[in-house]
């Protein structure tokens, strides 16, 4: 006998439109609320990635201090960087690999 689970659950508000298809491809009806949770934090990290090399690009890796003039790695290499790996952590642990759409190397 089967069960009809209806449609399956739309994307939460606030995701690129990029992460709204993973979302459509991932989701499916029944999907246990735990699952819809760990997909959302996953692709509320890879917006988060996003965002910071969007930023990245057009700033630049480094910012110099106006008193010292020293030359740092901009912050936000940081928050790319781990908001990537989270999300490919929480991927990987869903069993998303196939479905993943990581950004190209080199900018």
């Amino acid at each position: 006998m089967a069960t009809d689970f209806g449609p399956p659950a739309e994307p939460p508000e606030g995701l690129t439109e990029r992460s709204q298809k993973l979302w459509r491809a991932v989701v499916f009806p029944g999907c246990a609320e735990g699952r819809l949770a760990s997909v959302h934090s996953a692709l509320k990290s890879l917006d988060m990635a996003d965002k910071a090399a969007a930023i990245l690009d057009r700033d630049g890796l480094t910012t110099t201090n106006a008193d010292t003039k020293v030359v740092h790695a901009h912050p936000l290499t940081k928050v790319e960087k781990d908001s990537r790996a989270t999300f490919h952590r929480i991927w990987e642990q869903l069993g998303l690999n196939q479905f993943a759409t990581p950004k190209p190397y080199g900018r």
